[in-house]
């Protein structure tokens, strides 16, 4: 469940994920292979509308799989 005072609670910083639209793949399994998501922004960052101001945002899902996304122009 999302809760939204856990930052605070936590003393951690927020950001808001610039809307549009994003490159990304799904990892499964993610901690049986930990440096794959290095591996996959590699080639996530090679994209030809790859966005120069934007960033790499990792979602996890859920305790095993986890979204990899890239900004696109």
């Amino acid at each position: 469940m999302l809760n939204y005072d856990e930052p605070e609670k936590l003393n951690c910083e927020t950001d808001v994920i610039k809307a549009g639209k994003y490159y990304s793949t799904i990892l499964t399994d993610f901690m049986s292979d930990i440096p794959a998501i290095s591996h996959i922004f590699n080639q996530l960052l090679h994209h030809p509308d790859l966005d120069p101001d934007g960033y790499c945002l990792e979602i996890y899902i859920n305790d095993t799989d986890v979204q990899l996304l890239v900004k696109l122009i």
